[in-house]
């Protein structure tokens, strides 16, 4: 089991926790760390990349920073995988993860949003609104696609609808839905959010992997504590 983390040193915190949650229920993962500086990962290795010079668009005034394009590159930085699992570092692990891992998308596979992405589904004129925060990268296929040389070209050149936000997700989902095939709920469920509008809703209990979203992170760190240390 591959699984690939893309973090700047702001993120180091959350990384540690959420790979020790990966580590404790998935002993064999192997796990790697992308960055455009080297960072303090500890045993785990840290890969060291340069993204390409060109401008990383953003919604203005956001949390996000250009690190957050880094897992668009994993087909070029990891040339040595056909297949990696991508986890943001607010993500907790709460089992094994072999049955996701078992799956091998045509090229790329994630879960829908809460229920907030039904506005921004709404907004960019889709069905289902996907979260890149865990993708399942078919990175064989998505090399042989062009699909880092087509992203580029989308994120740089595209009309995008107007929406509330920018971001490489929004780039993901008006650009390549088509390429993104569903997971269930249970890989990325969303804390302390509703999933009322969706008929695939399960209870946070049920998820494996838990994505604690937003710029306030004490219940990650709070949960970390209490289930998974």
């Amino acid at each position: 089991m591959q699984i690939c983390y893309c973090i700047d040193a702001a993120a180091l915190p959350l990384f540690r926790m959420s790979a020790s949650s990966v580590r404790k229920f998935n002993p064999g993962a192997e796990i790697t760390v992308v960055s455009t500086e080297p960072l303090d990962t500890g045993d785990i290795p840290n890969l060291v990349v340069q993204l390409p010079a060109v401008k990383f668009r953003h919604t203005p005034g956001d949390r996000l920073s250009d690190a957050t394009y880094l897992r668009i590159f994993l087909p070029e930085f990891l040339p040595g995988l056909n297949k990696v699992l991508y986890l943001d570092a607010d993500t907790l692990c709460t089992g094994p993860l072999d049955d996701l891992w078992a799956i091998t998308p045509d090229y790329l596979a994630a879960t829908h949003s809460h229920d907030y992405g039904i506005k921004q589904a709404q907004q960019i004129g889709i069905e289902s609104y996907c979260l890149d925060s865990v993708l399942l990268m078919n990175l064989k296929a998505l090399r042989k696609t062009g699909f880092v040389k087509n992203f580029l070209a989308a994120m740089l050149l595209a009309q995008f609808p107007r929406t509330n936000w920018y971001c490489g997700e929004t780039v993901l989902n008006v650009c390549f839905r088509e390429l993104i095939q569903p997971l269930e709920l249970r890989w990325n469920y969303c804390h302390a959010r509703r999933y009322s509008q969706y008929p695939d809703a399960i209870p946070e209990s049920e998820a494996k992997i838990i994505h604690f979203i937003g710029p306030d992170k004490k219940p990650m760190y709070a949960y970390f504590a209490a289930v998974v240390k």
